[in-house]
Parts: C-alpha cells; sequence; structure tokens
C-alpha cells in the first residue's frame, strides 16, 4: 500500500499457541520493500494470550511511502505463533513543523 504522511495506528491480531513466554516477537511497519523501517514494537510471548490478542502501536510519517508492509520476526519460538489480520489507521494529519 503507499500512505501519506500523517500519523497512524497499526495493529496486529494475534493469537498464542503454547509459546514461550520469553519468546520474543518483532513486528515492524517496513516501506519501499523493506528498505526503510517507518516504525516497530518488540514483546514477548506472554503479552500474548491463546485468544485473538491485538497488539498496536503508533507512527508518524512525513512523506508518502509506497509498498509499505508489516512484518513478524519470531525468535526463540517454540509453539505456533497465529497472525489474523493487521489493521492500519490515520489518526492524526500531517503537522507543518
Amino acid at each position: 500500500i503507499t500512505i501519506a504522511p500523517g500519523e497512524y495506528k497499526v495493529t496486529f491480531y494475534l493469537k498464542n499457541v503454547n509459546i514461550a513466554n520469553n519468546s520474543k516477537i518483532e513486528l515492524l511497519v517496513t516501506a519501499n520493500y523493506f528498505k526503510v523501517v517507518l516504525s516497530s514494537l518488540t514483546i514477548n510471548g506472554s503479552q500474548i494470550s491463546q485468544e485473538w490478542t491485538p497488539i498496536s502501536f503508533t507512527f508518524y510519517v512525513n512523506n508518502i511511502y509506497t509498498a509499505v508492509e508489516f512484518i513478524g520476526f519470531a525468535y526463540n519460538l517454540n509453539g505456533t505463533l497465529m497472525l489474523k489480520n493487521v489493521s492500519l489507521v490515520q489518526i492524526g494529519p500531517w503537522k507543518l513543523n
């Protein structure tokens, strides 16, 4: 997708199926085919329940970005981590400094 300048909220819907509490999960929003990291959040397995869990964070961009991707990496994962959906909502306009 392409996003315009502004403030955004991204939500990853994840489910923990027997993963260890100390498993690390890194969630990223990237652009330009992974050349630019717009924002990231690192969580651990204890932050995700066995029900669908929304994990959200906000970020701001001051340029137009194309090829925006939503990526997750899991480290030391022993079990199954499920992803159902990712949502992106613009929550604020571009701000002139």
